[in-house]
């Protein structure tokens, strides 16, 4: 999914009136785990964050141009652990 793709989606369900709502995410599908969207990484900020220490530089999978050039990052924040569990209908039936 690209950035305007996202944005797409998004407009779309603020147009639907749930412009105020939260915006959870759900990981794993057979039994997702829901959590708070803690924040946006675009190539900007990364970039001015600087290399990343624990990466190891010999690991060719271990690219951080890609990182920080190709991919605009959305980040995970805390767990709902009074309710831990998303609606597997909900996150991947219907998109």
């Amino acid at each position: 999914m690209t950035v305007d793709e996202l944005i797409e989606r998004l407009q779309e369900q603020s147009d639907a009136g749930y412009g105020e709502h939260e915006i959870q995410l759900a990981t794993q599908s057979n039994y997702p785990l829901r959590y708070n969207l803690r924040g946006v990484a675009g190539p900007d900020e990364l970039a001015d964050a600087g290399p990343d220490e624990d990466a190891d530089p010999d690991d060719p999978d271990n690219n951080p141009d890609d990182a920080v050039e190709n991919i605009v990052w959305l980040v995970e924040g805390s767990q709902h652990y009074t309710d831990p569990y998303g609606v597997p209908r909900a996150c991947w039936d219907v998109v």
